[in-house]
């Protein structure tokens, strides 16, 4: 990085100078960061490139360790100086949850979403653990001999679906119950997984009546509405 701006600096948790003179990929999480420098010189070879000249969404790597979504628009520029590249980038929101692991399950990035869905306070007391530790008991039993079946066998139950419902467990031991779409990138040894993780706990209106029609109780989901609903007879 030869410039960056203060928005910049901030967005990214570094002072100016920390981030000039560093390589671009410390603002990436895994797989992405060690994949970089090879995107690039296969850009340099054959000048062809599905990021430059587009707005694309990316996660992107805070310095204290969390992932958070941008919106990137980077663009080559020929100078005096070489070939030069200069991106432009926007935060944006992120009601999922993002875990990404490597190929034994261990954590290697999740986003603040992450933490305060599963109820941690940190980065560092969830990332380098097994992806287990997020998953009730009996799934946490059988999710090593899914993930060796599907590195053996290349088969797939959940690999690239969206949507699938699932349960997940909290720091405290609480479970609730989630919708998964998960992703894989890379090969071999440096194959890795990502997965978006939405809470639908209260997903769906509920509302408990009586067997006289009187409404007993109701979910925030529910109350989300131009009607007023009256609870135990009163509004």
């Amino acid at each position: 990085m030869q410039t960056v701006n203060g928005v910049a600096s901030k967005m990214f948790g570094y002072k100016k100078e920390d981030m000039i003179g560093k390589n671009l990929n410390i603002l990436m999480p895994e797989p992405y960061s060690t994949q970089h420098s090879s995107f690039l010189r296969e850009y340099l070879r054959t000048g062809r490139s599905s990021v430059l000249g587009n707005v694309r969404a990316f996660e992107a790597l805070h310095s204290k360790g969390h992932i958070f979504p941008v919106t990137l628009n980077a663009n080559r520029i020929d100078s005096s100086h070489g070939i030069q590249f200069v991106g432009v980038l926007r935060p944006s929101e992120d009601l999922d949850a993002v875990i990404s692991c490597d190929r034994e399950g261990m954590i290697t990035s999740v986003n603040k979403t992450c933490l305060k869905m599963f109820g941690y306070k940190n980065v560092d007391a969830i990332v380098g653990k097994n992806v287990k530790v997020l998953m009730p008991t009996k799934d946490a039993r059988d999710h090593d001999a899914h993930m060796q079946r599907y590195l053996s066998s290349g088969v797939a139950h959940v690999v690239g679906t969206i949507g699938r419902r699932l349960k997940g467990r909290r720091s405290d031991g609480k479970v609730f119950n989630i919708s998964l779409g998960l992703t894989e990138s890379g090969s071999g040894a440096s194959i890795s997984f990502t997965a978006r993780i939405r809470n639908v706990q209260d997903e769906s209106g509920m509302v408990t009546i009586n067997s006289t029609g009187k409404v007993l109780n109701c979910n925030k989901v529910s109350l989300n509405t131009e009607q007023k609903i009256v609870v135990s007879g009163q509004q």
